[in-house]
């Protein structure tokens, strides 16, 4: 099965502080609640799974091109960052990767170095 494509993802919650792995029902209850209440056709769907994450929380995404120094400065490590959507990147993530895709692209034809950052308060 492909998510985006035979299974979707149908909401999370955020809860500060909070580092528990468990699936709690009431969390699960409530997810499946709001979406059924905005999609009334998903209530006939089959639940395939259900999971916990962790997410560490950042007041803006980064996503950005850098330059590292290595070899004592006679080389360069290309990095393109791609983390920090929160509880948000399952929504947020296939368009910040359109961005992480090309600055990848002008790092690979060489590019000069371009911080860029896509911030959103979510």
């Amino acid at each position: 099965m492909r998510t985006g494509v035979d299974m979707v993802t149908l909401g999370g919650c955020r809860q500060y502080d909070d580092y528990e792995h468990k699936i709690r029902e009431n969390d699960s209850r409530g997810i499946w609640e709001r979406v059924t209440t905005l999609i009334p056709s998903l209530k006939k769907a089959e639940v395939v799974y259900e999971d916990v994450g962790l997410r560490p929380h950042r007041t803006i995404i980064r996503v950005e091109k850098e330059l590292i120094p290595i070899c004592n400065g006679r080389k360069e490590l290309k990095v393109v960052h791609h983390y920090g959507h929160c509880g948000y990147g399952v929504m947020t993530s296939p368009g910040t990767a359109s961005t992480a895709s090309k600055l990848a692209q002008e790092l690979i034809v060489g590019d000069a170095v371009n911080h860029h950052y896509i911030g959103a308060k979510l």
